[in-house]
């Protein structure tokens, strides 16, 4: 499905050997330096839980294989495959000859730190381990949070050696201590010794779910790498050019890979493993190459719901998360109709009820949102560079204002916003232009990258003699 386009790399690095699966329902396997974030993860009803911290063989790696629907490390005397079956919370470990597997566990609510109150049960069968692990409720006014259970089984052909080890083994998190992201340690269960060539591993809050699906993921294996291939096959589609076919896919395959199903509902993570969360404002500016891969109903499902998510708690939507949602929604509807394919996904009288609903939002945040002489404003710490306050006037706040005003426009056809847009487009190259950069702010000359956010997002501010002064 792939031929030509399997992604080697020999390993020099303890910080090289990182992997990353995901199964399209919001779980992922990651491994690679000494971080909390690493692991085996699945999102259980709506949250997230960790399940392993590691699963050690003997031998170093010295190379891995991204075949993009699985991975595979090669050591001196075997070698390994990974891949989680589609929207299933398991992950099927091959090997190409028996070895020792050591599982290490860290069963937990993702963002529960709390050492005390763990247990584990642990039954072993001939062709399946059951892991009952157990996390008491905790009172305490400082910490107070609810107790849980969780269930791993892993089904395996008869396991030729199987050894109940139980100790709690203490790890550091290396790379947390340099980035200032505690905990910066922990304790972990190392709970099995497992002598196999293959098996899978489930969870589930369900002692019943977790068994019975790992089971039967066993026993559909070829079945499950066959749809696994094919749907890769679909999603990876090719450029024509060689030269970048595999950075494409590369590329395709990660913004695939951090897409997930919830309730019935798309969304797009953050980024894995650091960032295992939905924020609207990374959503928004990963749908760009959602729309631009072709994937246009997923990408509508996206912006629809986030439109719905912005008329319940509009005060959430600040000025920049609602400026790049209509930059979105200007991105979709411009590709559908270059296209031609304008009535296939949007109809008349669909377009028209969405364009009240924008209204609506846009001209209840045109007041709230600007100062006394009509530029677009935000709060201290609410634009895109955190790590400063910079409130007030910024200029990609005001490229984002008239974008929003030519969207409308373009939608309504009222001349008030193409008015709006033009005298606000005046005063901007009145106060922030001066003839050789775009000011960041209005009382501030500073040269931030801002204005390549400000040209991307509304290229029409200068013209292209223009623009090229001022990138200069």
């Amino acid at each position: 499905v792939i031929e030509g386009n399997t992604l080697t790399r020999e390993i020099r690095s303890s910080l090289g050997r990182g992997m990353l699966l995901t199964n399209k329902a919001g779980g992922y396997y990651s491994t690679g330096a000494k971080t909390k974030s690493n692991g085996l993860f699945f999102r259980l009803d709506g949250r997230l839980y960790k399940i392993l911290d590691s699963m050690t063989t003997p031998g170093e790696i010295k190379s891995v294989t991204n075949n993009f629907w699985s991975l595979e490390t090669k050591k001196p005397h075997f070698s390994e495959r990974f891949f989680m079956p589609l929207y299933t919370n398991t992950l099927v470990y091959e090997l190409s000859a028996p070895a020792p597997v050591d599982l290490f566990l860290d069963m937990r609510e993702a963002d529960d730190y709390r050492s005390a109150g763990r247990a584990h049960k642990i039954t072993i069968g001939k062709n399946l381990v059951l892991v009952e692990y157990t996390k008491s409720g905790d009172t305490s006014e400082e910490s107070a949070r609810h107790g849980y259970h969780l269930y791993l089984a892993i089904a395996g052909e008869s396991f030729l050696h199987r050894e109940k080890i139980g100790k709690w083994v203490k790890v550091e998190y290396e790379l947390d201590r340099q980035l200032g992201q505690p905990p910066f340690e922990s304790q972990v269960y190392h709970a099995i010794r497992l002598f196999s060539r293959k098996m899978v591993l489930s969870a589930s809050l369900s002692r019943k779910e977790a068994i019975d699906h790992a089971k039967k993921v066993f026993q559909d294996l070829p079945r499950l790498s066959e749809i696994q291939r094919q749907y890769l096959g679909i999603t990876l589609r090719r450029t024509g050019r060689k030269d970048i076919d595999a950075a494409h896919k590369a590329a395709a395959n990660s913004l695939d890979a951090l897409s997930f199903k919830q309730e019935n509902q798309l969304h797009i993570y953050d980024g894995l493993p650091f960032s295992p969360r939905q924020s609207g404002l990374a959503e928004t500016i990963s749908l760009k190459a959602l729309i631009q891969d072709g994937r246009l109903e997923a990408s509508k499902e996206i912006i629809m719901r986030q439109l719905d998510e912005i008329e319940k708690n509009p005060q959430a939507a600040d000025i920049a998360l609602l400026g790049w949602y209509l930059k979105r929604w200007a991105d979709l509807i411009t590709l559908l109709s270059e296209k031609g394919i304008y009535q296939e996904h949007l109809r008349g009288e669909e377009i028209e009820r969405i364009t009240k609903r924008l209204e609506k939002i846009v001209d209840s945040t045109l007041h709230s949102c600007a100062d006394e002489e009509g530029f677009a404003i935000a709060g201290p710490n609410q634009s895109w560079m955190s790590s400063i306050e910079r409130p007030g006037p910024r200029i990609e706040l005001q490229a984002m204002r008239l974008a929003t005003y030519h969207l409308m426009y373009k939608l309504t056809l009222n001349e008030e916003y193409l008015q709006k847009e033009l005298e606000l487009k005046k005063k901007v190259l009145d106060r922030f232009w001066n003839g050789k950069y775009l000011k960041d702010g209005l009382n501030d000359g500073t040269i931030r990258p801002n204005l390549f956010i400000a040209a991307y997002l509304y290229p029409d501010l200068l013209m292209k003699k223009e623009w090229e002064t001022c990138f200069s």
